[in-house]
């Protein structure tokens, strides 16, 4: 896995190394955690995405998420399944959560509209990674 170092709430991805290697929040906003995870899912800084736990909930969600899923701070701690029609995307979830790293494409439904979205692993804790688009 090709990976980057990242924040769970701005998707910052373009911090020093050396400052964030001992760091567990992020400098740059100062709000969200540093993960690591594939470079593929969090491809560019402000990307929206959901961290989730091997019991399929939210564990984080970046700002970006606001206008696909509403405010992220009441994400956190709900089930996959009660925020995305997310089918195959929930059974991989799960796997990426318990060590799965293959990156995989999916579907996606939020109410009436289709989204493409990418899971991954991510790390640590170990959790899923998904990346909407």
């Amino acid at each position: 896995m090709d990976g980057v170092r990242f924040c769970t709430y701005c998707a910052a991805r373009d911090l020093d190394p050396l400052e964030t290697l001992a760091r567990r929040v992020c400098p740059r906003c100062e709000h969200g955690f540093l993960l690591n995870g594939a470079r593929e899912l969090v491809a560019s800084c402000g990307d929206a995405l959901l961290v989730i736990t091997s019991d399929l909930r939210i564990g984080a969600a970046s700002a970006a998420v606001e206008p696909i899923l509403g405010d992220p701070e009441p994400l956190v701690g709900r089930e996959l399944g009660s925020v995305l029609d997310a089918g195959e995307l929930a059974t991989r979830a799960r796997e990426c959560a318990r060590g799965a790293t293959e990156v995989s494409s999916h579907r996606v439904r939020v109410g009436t509209r289709t989204l493409s979205a990418r899971v991954g692993a991510c790390d640590p804790p170990r959790a899923a990674l998904v990346a909407l688009g």
